[in-house]
Formats: structure tokens, sequence, C-alpha cells
């Protein structure tokens, strides 16, 4: 090989090292870029993630004071229809004690007509 070739074969090789560092520049440039953009990315995907995680913890504690309301009014309405039902059958109770011949009329009286009623459902 000639000096002129030698020197082309330098003037080649330097040329292609300078592009593969030149081409590593800008890779390495452009993988630090998208490292950030990766982090801002998981930076929002945080927040968000912990948005959500207070809301279903709001949604959690608004649900939990409805059930716990829910549950007052089943237990007052519940001791108000047990209470009205004790005053009933007090009164009741009151009723045959001063009325035992008109209570035992009653009783029949009402005794004859649920019998005639579920005879004509037999039939």
């Amino acid at each position: 090989m000639t000096s002129k070739e030698s020197k082309k074969v330098e003037e080649i090789t330097e040329k292609a090292s300078e592009a593969v560092e030149a081409v590593g520049a800008m890779a390495s440039e452009k993988l630090d870029q998208a490292r950030a953009k990766f982090a801002e990315v998981a930076d929002v995907a945080k927040r968000g993630s912990r948005q959500v995680l207070d809301a279903a913890d709001r949604a959690r504690g608004v649900a939990k004071e409805q059930a716990e309301v829910a549950v007052e009014r089943l237990k007052g309405g519940y001791d108000k229809v047990h209470k009205d039902f004790d005053k009933l059958r007090g009164d009741v109770e009151d009723y045959v004690r001063d009325n035992p011949g008109k209570s035992v009329l009653m009783a029949a009286g009402v005794g004859f007509l649920v019998g005639v009623v579920l005879r004509r459902r037999g039939d």
C-alpha cells in the first residue's frame, strides 16, 4: 500500500471514529432526555395515584357515615315499632280484662270469618 493510500485509510478511519463518537454522544443525550421524560411521567402517575387513593378514602368515609346513619334510623324505627306494639298489646289485654264476654264473642267471630275465608280457598 502506498503512502497516499495509507493517508486515505487514516483519514477514513479518523472520520469514522469521529462519526461513531458523534452518534454515541447523540444517543447518550437522547437517553438522558428519555430518562427525564420517564421521571416526569412517573411523578405524574404517582400524584395521580395519590389523588385516586385520597378520593377512595373520602368515598369510604362518606359511605361509612351513611351506613351509620341508616343503622341508627333502623334502630330508632325498630324501637318505635316495638314500643307501639307493646302499648297495643297492653291496651288489648286491658280491654279483654274489662270486657271478657265481648272479647270471647269477638274472637269467635274473627275465628269464624278466618275459617270461611280459608275454606273458600281450599275448594
